[in-house]
């Protein structure tokens, strides 16, 4: 055997490397799921509910809104909650039944495709007379809608529905790929539209190594701010990351899987997290961004809840739980869910076309196990099976709260893991294994000892 001294550095440093490859990797990631402020958002959001029609009002704006209230649908949804049990008032309609309300006229190709995904989310019927719009809004080139936007949300619309989307309107969103791997909304090669494109080919069966997905993959890399998040395009007025961006990047790489998204996005898609945790207010709500602030707060912090509950577009709904609603005295209860049927639309009204990609202009598949995303990297959450990483009748939120701070020491990130939780359980058995390696050396080492003695 060489020197003593040698011997016991080789050792102590296998010891550190152990140690920091498998304890602080761990610390790290679980700091990122505190267990009080998903519920605290969607509080937020309900609070901007209108008692006589169910619907969500943004603030600033007098009427409900169909988008908002969508969007809203939507990250209950992702939360595990139905938006049939999210009203104001015993008396008064649910979330869900504005939705379907026969006074919203759904005549917009990007109306329906987004009820549509509303309606699956929900686990709820979609109704035939939907899907026949959608069909006869595509076209034999492949075009669903206007333009590019509502062909990508038109395949996401038939995977929700559970149909295989066209070939020809697949083809059409690949072809419109521009060379640096991003997709034009109509007003710049921006982020927001390419995630989107992401999440549509990937529910349509493409490849989620395939080359269309890696050069988008590397598009977004392009629009990571180091150390931070995500910017809007690469104009040189977009200076800074924001919310919108972040999420949605966030929903494209979950529906890659972490495994399966570049070595880049492996190592840095934490810090996108981060980047949102920045731009939380205390009453639940998530400003737009640091330069711009509070941007249509409701629709920012529902595409926000989307990207870090782990899901991407589509979402199927299943295993949903009642969402406790404050009646007109104050107290809490809950309500029974009662998911109500698709009741078709009139068509006296109409409805002005909208846009899903950005808060400026007014404003996957299934169920999957978030806490492999969250603490583990070398997991891929498109395997896990499918439940919920926390139990949400139990515990009302998953990832952050107010109190969350990303530079924390990971000696103080220990020191904040629950440990009967998941990451809990992980780090402290992590550590044993540790310990057990250490005392298996100081063993064999005594023994050699008593050997030469």
């Amino acid at each position: 055997m060489g020197h003593p001294k040698t011997y016991w550095r080789s050792k102590l440093n296998l010891v550190t490397a152990v140690f920091l490859l498998i304890c602080i990797p761990a610390t790290t990631i679980a700091s990122y799921i505190p267990k009080d402020s998903i519920i605290e958002s969607l509080e937020y959001i309900s609070a901007h509910q209108d008692p006589s029609s169910g619907g969500i009002i943004e603030v600033d704006n007098d009427e409900p809104s169909e988008m908002i209230s969508a969007w809203s649908a939507i990250a209950f949804n992702s939360a595990g909650y139905s938006s049939d049990s999210v009203i104001s008032s015993l008396d008064n309609p649910s979330l869900n039944q504005y939705l379907q309300s026969s006074s919203i006229a759904y005549s917009v190709t990007t109306d329906i495709e987004r009820y549509i995904l509303t309606q699956a989310a929900n686990n709820s019927s979609i109704g035939d007379n939907y899907i026949q719009q959608l069909v006869n809004a595509t076209d034999s080139s492949g075009l669903i809608g206007e333009d590019i936007n509502s062909t990508i949300f038109g395949v996401l619309a038939y995977s929700a529905a559970g149909l295989t989307p066209p070939e020809e309107s697949v083809e059409y969103i690949i072809n419109a790929q521009e060379t640096d791997g991003c997709w034009n909304s109509g007003w710049s090669c921006e982020t927001n539209i390419t995630s989107q494109a992401i999440m549509a080919l990937i529910a349509s069966g493409i490849e989620k190594n395939s080359s269309v997905i890696i050069e988008a993959e590397n598009y977004l890399q392009s629009m990571h701010i180091p150390d931070g998040g995500v910017k809007y395009d690469a104009s040189e007025w977009t200076t800074t990351s924001d919310a919108f961006s972040d999420a949605y990047t966030l929903q494209a790489l979950n529906a890659i899987g972490l495994s399966l998204i570049t070595s880049y996005w492996q190592e840095h898609w934490s810090e996108v997290v981060e980047d949102i945790a920045t731009l939380r207010r205390s009453d639940g709500s998530y400003d737009f961004s640091s330069e711009y602030g509070a941007v249509n707060p409701v629709w920012t912090t529902s595409i926000v809840l989307i990207g870090i509950t782990g899901y991407a577009l589509p979402i199927i709904g299943s295993d949903l739980v009642s969402f406790q609603t404050k009646t007109t005295d104050n107290t809490i209860v809950p309500e029974t869910i009662t998911t109500t049927s698709t009741s078709s639309t009139s068509s006296d009204s109409s409805s002005s076309p909208t846009t899903d990609s950005s808060p400026s202009s007014t404003s996957n598949k299934s169920h999957t196990n978030k806490i492999h995303y969250y603490v583990a990297k070398a997991s891929d959450i498109t395997s896990a099976p499918d439940t919920r990483a926390i139990d949400p009748s139990s515990v009302k939120g998953i990832y952050y709260d107010s109190t969350y701070q990303p530079k924390n020491s990971w000696w103080q990130r220990l020191m904040n893991t629950d440990p009967f939780s998941v990451p809990g359980v992980s780090l402290y058995l992590s550590i044993a294994v540790v310990e057990a390696i250490i005392i298996g050396w100081l063993g064999a080492l005594l023994l050699r000892k008593k050997r030469h003695a």
